[in-house]
């Protein structure tokens, strides 16, 4: 049974399903390089079909998600209206912020009656059945069913998703039983986000900067500010934003904020002037004590929960989600935001129609790969020197050790959001400098370090509380502390709190990525590196090897190894051919969809 699971969200995607078991999954971002893009994703169809050598005919299902009443449930709205009317607020904040909670009512009205719906038509007439489902169970049954748990619970939380920005289920033998859920203007994305935006970020997109940001401050005085935002009601299990106290809003634009806060270089409260650190320090701080609230009022001894949507792309909060006295593991889907819902969408809907029990996941290399062909053609257009190598991954291990910045392109290119080996660039943890060298070669600008990746078997060495069970750690979605060891001996890769987010890597899940690194340990003692993503700034992670070449002259990077080639950046007289920007996919791209090679 073929089922083609389809995101049309952030970050539109495209999973396709063989009986219960996926076989490739892939973003629209990386086929047309717009970061995050939504709509309909015709190039990830196509480039779905085509890899897999199927068509149309051969699909059984398309499964998707979109299924809400065509209005939001306005009695809730009018609930949360009498209580701004009974707040302590001026009339004109209660009116204000009346008008803010009915222009977020419109938005959905407009979303649920009109966009969704046109989505989900032109998903129709591509001839197999369509299955739509509701947003947040595809997020819970993309974290569930790939966690290897039978029973748990699944806690979701996002922005918002058709009717709602937060669940609570319970998995169990393979049937999802949701609980508990959050309204769409109670909503920990919008609280997030629209700080974010307030900072000088873009929402949905910059929260990560944020949270790297917030280690840097002091909460002690925004704190209490943000409480005034958000909050939780443990007898019903949700989440609360607190509209009726003035500051909160559901939406990424919030004019509360700057009456509120004023940005300056040194906090002085008492004029209400606090640094971007503090700030942050305060918003990261309440959404870690809101949820991990929730989390200890549920009434269940050594708990394993799956989690998944956007808010659970905060590696410290979940962090501190496992580090509770009651919870024995925590796995977060891979691609936990909206692109993951087309995995989801397309698990939920094999389990209806087969028994289909969690299946760990081991890794998340689901996406294209290259030929030497292909890869050697696209080295010659580009006027490139390069070494066909015996054993790439003992060349790049070497290169690392004399401290060199090599870009890794190998295999099949990861799913989601994360760099994890496959499209990654790699550096020496030694040097701490790195992070803002290397940041600007790449037009970046960041506030927590590069990531590591660490052997598996030197785990227990690097961090606290690191148990081979913890399957989140092999995904960069969890930071843990770090040991003295780690701080002193790969300071790179340590945030100024004391903690890393690693990918922990086995033979079994990335041959070649695991090899560099056993290489680079081999000589240096040391089993982590820096891997970061190899894009460049505000760039999708590139896909193609055209896609790779570009980004490796332009970041002006030491080497990159490609396939088995091995490209040294050419300082000489004779200048490679240099890419132009890419607004069209690629023509290697467009003849691997006719001759699709690496399945």
């Amino acid at each position: 049974m073929y089922i083609l699971g389809v995101n049309f969200l952030s970050e539109a995607s495209v999973v396709l399903l063989k009986d219960g078991k996926i076989l490739s999954a892939i973003s629209e971002e990386r086929l047309n390089r717009k970061k995050l893009w939504h709509g309909y994703p015709r190039m990830a169809i196509e480039w779905t079909l085509k890899y897999n050598n199927i068509s149309f005919s051969d699909i059984d299902l398309i499964a998707t998600t979109g299924e809400a009443p065509s209005e939001p449930p306005m009695g809730s709205y009018r609930k949360k209206e009498t209580k701004i009317l009974a707040s302590t607020l001026s009339v004109h904040k209660k009116e204000q912020q009346i008008q803010a909670l009915w222009n977020r009512y419109k938005h959905e009205k407009e979303i649920l009656s009109e966009r969704t719906p046109k989505n989900i038509e032109k998903l129709k007439t591509l001839g197999p059945k369509v299955q739509v489902f509701k947003h947040h169970l595809a997020h819970a049954a993309s974290a569930y069913f790939s966690s290897g748990w039978n029973k748990s619970i699944i806690i979701t939380a996002d922005g918002w998703g058709e009717n709602a920005s937060h669940t609570i289920s319970i998995g169990d033998q393979g049937k999802i039983t949701p609980l508990h859920s959050s309204n769409t203007f109670d909503s920990l994305g919008y609280y997030y986000g629209s700080m974010t935006k307030f900072l000088g970020y873009r929402p949905h997109r910059h929260e990560g900067k944020i949270l790297g940001l917030a280690a840097f401050g002091d909460p002690t005085h925004t704190a209490p500010i943000m409480r005034k935002m958000i909050g939780v009601d443990l007898s019903k299990k949700k989440f609360i934003g607190k509209i009726e106290e003035g500051i909160y809003l559901p939406r990424f634009d919030n004019p509360n904020l700057a009456e509120t806060f004023t940005v300056g270089e040194v906090t002085n409260h008492e004029q209400g002037i606090y640094t971007r650190e503090d700030i942050a320090a305060g918003l990261q701080l309440i959404l870690e004590e809101t949820v991990t609230a929730l989390v200890r009022s549920l009434r269940y001894t050594n708990m394993h929960i799956c989690l998944a949507g956007g808010i659970f792309a905060n590696v410290k909060l979940n962090q501190k989600i496992r580090e509770l006295p009651h919870v024995s593991n925590i796995f977060i889907y891979p691609n936990m935001g909206d692109g993951g819902l087309a995995a989801g969408s397309a698990l939920y809907a094999y389990s209806l129609k087969e028994k289909l029990l969690p299946k760990q996941i081991t890794h998340s290399y689901y996406g294209p790969s290259f030929s030497d062909e292909e890869i050697e053609t696209e080295i010659k257009k580009h006027n490139l020197t390069a070494t066909k190598c015996g054993n790439i991954a003992k060349e790049v291990g070497t290169l690392l050790s004399q401290n060199k910045v090599v870009a890794l392109f190998t295999n099949k290119m990861e799913w989601g959001p994360r760099a994890l080996g496959s499209r990654s660039i790699l550096y020496s943890p030694v040097d701490k400098s790195v992070n803002d060298w290397l940041n600007k070669r790449l037009q970046r600008t960041e506030f927590m370090p590069f990531a590591p990746v660490t052997l598996a078997e030197h785990a227990h060495e690097c961090y606290v509380g690191y148990d081979s069970s913890h399957i989140a750690a092999s995904f960069m979605t969890i930071t843990y502390n770090c040991t003295e060891q780690m701080k002193q001996e790969q300071p790179a890769v340590v945030h100024v709190d004391g903690t890393a987010r690693p990918q922990i890597i086995t033979r079994e899940q990335n041959e070649v990525y695991y090899d560099i690194l056993k290489e680079f340990h081999s000589i240096t003692n040391i089993p982590s590196i820096v891997n970061t993503s190899f894009n460049m700034h505000e760039e999708p992670i590139v896909c193609s090897p055209f896609d790779a070449i570009r980004a490796f002259l332009a970041g002006h990077l030491d080497y990159l190894a490609i396939g088995n080639y091995l490209i040294e950046h050419q300082l000489s007289n004779e200048k490679p051919n240099k890419p132009k920007p890419q607004k069209k996919p690629s023509e290697i791209m467009r003849n691997m969809w006719q001759n699709p090679v690496g399945k």
